[in-house]
């Protein structure tokens, strides 16, 4: 038996598989970059609102300790997320010679950096929270490691302005040579892209090189056999046949219609007669049938449609667009653009935690 499915490239399965692991981590590590914002930012809100210093050291130090914990946390989920989007390009390089979105990657990678900048900045801001509890001793020492801190994150930055230009331009020179990464079939959230023109112009000089050396009579359609011309006597038998065969079944048609037309009549009355007693039985009946069948298709409409609007709201563009807005929120009650509710602030807080653990990626 044939088969109509086509089977992949060599290695195709193992692009495929190498993506899936991409994806996971890329989720992971977003997850930690918005929490390692959104927490602390959300904990040195409350502690400035604190009335007292008593009530200001808890969030103190819970603001210390989220600081202490998101830059690890960031190092070794976007290390992992890096050494996996490594292997997938490397392995695009091989099926495809070329790898998928580079131009994305590098604004990417800017992104982060500007979130760790952010995260670095929150944690500077911690020993004044000390200093407002009446903590002057951790105040001081919190800030001299915030100072040796400084210096070894303008070293950083120097290094990654230098490797991300680096990375920059020669995403730039390659993209001027040559086009996007091929569209992988057997890979459905890997995009598709346009066919080459050049594979498009050349069907057309193809068909027209083939169809410039057919022979002019040659059938166009195969196994063709040319049948030997009739004579007028043969015609002639042939248009006298049917005539002569639609007469004899007229005839024998009028004659079998005639006492079959008193028994179709006979059999409608009877049936009449059935359909009209049995009517007034089971109209009740009917009517409460025909009620619930039209009911159920809304009710299965409305259920379709309930589901597909969860799937809607759980798809990886609303879920990160609602993360961001969420941060970028955060952020703006921290710096004193918008003086947000406590209850607001929780529900911001839960938002940004909520929404990229329930994505659909």
């Amino acid at each position: 038996m044939l088969s109509t499915e086509i089977s992949p490239l060599p290695g195709a399965r193992v692009v495929t598989g190498l993506r899936t692991h991409a994806r996971a981590a890329r989720r992971l590590a977003l997850i930690a970059l918005s929490g390692s914002i959104a927490l602390p930012a959300s904990v040195q809100m409350l502690a400035e609102r604190a009335a007292t210093r008593e009530e200001t050291l808890p969030y103190a130090i819970a603001a210390l300790l989220l600081s202490l914990a998101s830059v690890p946390a960031l190092a070794a989920t976007q290390a992992v997320w890096g050494v996996r989007m490594r292997r997938v390009r490397r392995r695009e390089l091989e099926l495809y010679a070329v790898t998928a979105a580079p131009l994305t990657r590098a604004l990417s990678r800017l992104g982060v950096a500007a979130c760790w900048v952010v995260t670095l900045l929150l944690g500077y801001t911690v020993p004044r929270l000390f200093r407002d509890s009446g903590l002057y001793g951790a105040a001081d020492a919190l800030t001299r490691a915030v100072e040796l801190l400084t210096l070894a994150g303008y070293v950083a930055a120097v290094f990654f302005a230098t490797w991300w230009a680096r990375g920059a331009l020669s995403t730039l020179s390659g993209i001027a040579r040559s086009g996007r990464s091929p569209g992988d079939p057997w890979d459905p959230a890997h995009t598709h892209t346009k066919p080459d023109q050049t594979s498009q112009s050349a069907a057309p000089a193809h068909t027209a090189h083939h169809s410039a050396h057919a022979a002019p009579d040659t059938p166009t359609l195969p196994f063709t056999t040319q049948t030997p011309a009739q004579t007028p006597a043969q015609t002639a038998a042939q248009t006298a046949a049917p005539a002569a065969t639609r007469t004899t079944t007229e005839t024998a048609t009028a004659t079998a219609t005639e006492p079959a037309t008193t028994t179709v009549a006979t059999a409608t009355a009877t049936a009449t007669a059935t359909a009209t007693t049995g009517a007034g039985a089971g109209a009740g009946a009917g009517a409460g049938a025909g009620a619930g069948a039209a009911a159920k298709p809304y009710r299965i409409k409305r259920t379709y449609r309930m589901r597909a609007a969860i799937s809607a709201t759980r798809r990886p563009a609303v879920t990160w667009t609602a993360t961001a807005l969420a941060v970028i929120a955060l952020l703006g009650g921290r710096a004193h653009l918008w003086e947000p509710a406590t209850l607001t602030v929780g529900a911001l807080l839960l938002t940004a935690l909520v929404s990229g653990v329930v994505t659909g990626e």
